[in-house]
């Protein structure tokens, strides 16, 4: 079992006197929530190889906690051994105040008071280590970033584990003094003699033990109630390599005393034949050093404990970099061919230019799927390069934006706490544009709230813009949908082909506020549909080149003039009759006993007693020779819309034949409810006859009834179209 570190042992036995005490005044308020102050106190002389004292900080020899924005995640667990009914609640706690100059700090949890019952509490530091808050204290998966950002004295506390040693009682009590343990190693390592006066911007650290990487951190399972991993560090996702950001810090390492590098890691040791690689870079140079372990030398790594080792990079020539492109972008096109499936994991691309895409994302098939990152998840990204010049302007391209979030460009990967800035995104629209240039960075995550992210593609400027603009696309039309007249609320667009063209963005914009609808298209036509009614579009096409890197978007094509679409139309379903439409067999009926369907306007019809002349007619007939006989036309399946008419074009009748003609409308397809409605046609004739339904009502059934006497031939009714009408 991990040992827990003990502190102020004698304190804590006048706490627990103290709880003792507050189980007459706890079972008053049964029901109610009550404040559990819980009180983490840091070492103030750690020993000089420990790290075992409870910090966030380096403070010199002392260890301190931070004066803002420390925040523990706690767990109580009710009647853990089932005297009674097990119950479990994870809070987070407020922000910590410091005490005694940050040796102590005071943390506030709430939990409704329960009386009669026994508890367990435990304790997790960072918050944002945390992967799935729902997760109860026997596998609580924590991560440890492999991104990290120390400062010049200290390792980032973003990427500490420590748990509480748990605390059993039997009563609620109104303190907690817990005792903590680090769950990682923390690494200082000491770089020197590096041949550059310039300020080092990151430094990465890997190794390989047999030959094989090293799980350095990532996401592991840990028991809160043993303390230890139920299962092997790293198993849940590993990382190979911790990149150390430096980049603003003024930190240089060209002298014999160097600087230190602080770090925190996954324990591991390193013997005889296994290595490790430290790369520093600069803003202009990289410098890689690999070290081979011989005879005894060791390098070890051991939860709690802190490790010191150099490096020295005395007559390692730097590589210089290239000068960052000031343009850069990742597409799903290249995302896919990295082969990351349905599932989330971390995944990295290095473009041709050196730039290097860091993601935790899926492919869903069509594009790079951001995870809504909240309270549960909050772990999925994607890292834009790392420049040497800041960051001008992100353009983020959708696939879908289905409902309203939020997408953020944050300065790590697991905190909403460094945000950058943020972009809503409405329903509808697809490209979205930060201008970050006063904000002074050289990376960043781009991370989404609220919902899950499809990223199309991303692109990142930075520096002054040098590249050549793309040729524009002429001969820009944009009219209503000719193919459908009914359809009043879709545009189509045309444009000329552009020669070495990877795509399109053809963008149609309405007055204010309503906002634009923008589509990447791949060849040199698109259709709009689904538009707002009565409003008018100014329709736009930009050329996109196959290699950005060379050129720059086109400048916008505009269309000769807008486009107003119409007014909103009543839904209308038109049934025709044809060899096409009619679905009996392949001669179709040639009876007048037949029965069949017809298949036309949207709509399935079942005609009875109906003959077509073996599809040979661009109509159809009833009514019999010698023989009294009902037909009828009745819609399969219920219309959506409230059918308020009904129009029946009738070529041809023998009136005096003809007994009626009506409509039935009924919601049920046996039309025996009590919402029967029976229409009768008043004239029967030839020509368009209307049937008025005067109670319209959605998701009816409809039938027509031709009730014809004995005739002395046959095809007394002759029917071409029907037209059911909103």
């Amino acid at each position: 079992m991990r040992k827990y570190f003990a502190l102020f042992a004698a304190a804590a036995t006048v706490l627990v006197a103290a709880a003792s005490c507050a189980k007459e005044n706890l079972s008053a308020a049964a029901g109610e929530e009550q404040m559990v102050e819980m009180t983490v106190i840091a070492s103030e002389k750690p020993d000089a190889n420990a790290a075992e004292a409870t910090r966030t900080y380096l403070d010199g020899a002392s260890v301190k906690w931070s004066a803002s924005g420390e925040v523990l995640s706690v767990y109580q667990v009710t009647n853990p051994t089932g005297e009674g009914e097990i119950s479990r609640k994870r809070v987070d706690s407020s922000e910590g105040v410091t005490e005694d100059s940050g040796a102590t700090m005071r943390f506030s949890v709430t939990f409704h008071a329960v009386s009669d019952a026994s508890f367990e509490y435990y304790a997790v530091y960072p918050r944002t280590s945390l992967y799935n808050t729902s997760d109860t204290e026997t596998s609580v998966r924590m991560n440890t970033s492999a991104t990290q950002s120390p400062s010049a004295t200290s390792f980032d506390p973003r990427a500490d584990l420590l748990i509480a040693k748990g605390i059993v009682s039997d009563v609620q009590p109104a303190t907690l003094n817990m005792q903590f343990a680090r769950l990682v190693a923390i690494g200082k390592m000491t770089v020197k003699n590096l041949e550059s006066d310039d300020d080092i911007t990151k430094i990465s650290f890997s190794a390989k033990d047999d030959g094989n990487d090293v799980k350095i951190a990532g996401r592991t399972p840990f028991n809160l109630t043993t303390g230890v991993p139920t299962t092997s560090y790293g198993s849940g996702v590993a990382e190979n390599t911790l990149s150390l950001d430096y980049a603003g810090k003024g930190i240089k390492a060209n002298t014999s005393s160097g600087t230190v590098a602080y770090f925190t890691c996954y324990p591991f040791e390193l013997s005889a034949g296994d290595s490790f690689t430290v790369v520093v870079e600069t803003a202009t140079h990289t410098f890689t050093k690999n070290v081979t372990l011989t005879g005894e030398r060791m390098l070890v790594f051991k939860e709690g404990k802190s490790s010191s080792f150099s490096v020295d990079m005395d007559n390692i020539t730097g590589v210089e970099k290239a000068v960052d492109l000031p343009y850069s972008c990742i597409t799903y096109a290249e995302f896919h061919t990295l082969g990351v499936g349905d599932s989330y994991s971390n995944s990295q691309l290095t473009k041709t230019n050196g730039d290097r895409w860091q993601m935790y994302c899926l492919d869903n098939g069509s594009a790079i799927r951001i995870r809504k990152n909240d309270s549960v998840y909050n772990d999925s990204y994607i890292k834009l390069p790392d420049y040497s010049q800041d960051i001008k302007t992100v353009v983020v391209t959708l696939t879908e934006a289905a409902s309203a979030y939020t997408l953020t460009l944050e300065d790590n990967p697991t905190s909403n706490s460094g945000t950058i800035a943020t972009k809503s995104v409405a329903a509808g629209v697809l490209t979205h544009t930060f201008d970050i240039a006063s904000a002074g960075v050289k990376t960043a995550f781009l991370r989404a709230k609220g919902a899950q992210a499809s990223v199309a593609k991303v692109e990142v400027y930075s520096g002054d813009d040098t590249r050549a603009e793309f040729t524009a696309p002429a001969s820009v039309t944009a009219s209503l949908n000719e193919d459908d007249a009914s359809v009043t609320n879709s545009i189509d667009v045309s444009w000329a082909n552009v020669n070495e063209a990877g795509s399109y963005i053809v963008t149609l914009t309405p007055p204010s506020p309503a906002e634009p609808v923008s589509c990447e298209c791949y060849g040199t036509s698109h259709t709009f549909e689904n538009l707002l009614y009565e409003t008018s579009y100014s329709v736009s096409v930009v050329a996109v080149p196959m290699d950005p890197y060379v050129k720059k978007n086109s400048a916008t094509a505009l269309a000769g003039s807008p486009v107003v679409t119409g007014a909103e139309q009543s839904k209308k379903y038109i049934v025709v009759f044809n060899s096409t439409t009619m679905q009996k067999g392949v001669s179709g009926a040639s009876a007048y006993t037949s029965s069949w369907e017809n298949i036309s306007g949207g709509l399935t019809l079942n005609l009875v007693y109906f003959n077509n002349n073996n599809k040979g007619w661009s109509f159809v007939k009833c009514g019999r020779s010698g023989n009294a006989s009902v037909g009828t036309i009745t819609t399969t399946t219920a219309i959506p819309e409230a059918i308020s008419k009904v129009t029946v074009t009738i070529d041809a009748i023998t009136v005096s034949k003809v007994n009626s003609i009506k409509l039935y409308v009924d919601t049920v397809s046996s039309f025996d409810s009590v919402s029967l409605q029976t229409v009768n046609l008043a004239s029967i004739g030839t020509g368009d006859k209307e049937f008025s339904v005067e109670t319209p009502t959605a998701n009816c059934y409809y039938k027509l009834e031709f009730d014809c006497a004995s005739g002395s031939s046959n095809g007394l009714v002759t029917v071409s179209k029907i037209v059911y009408e909103e």
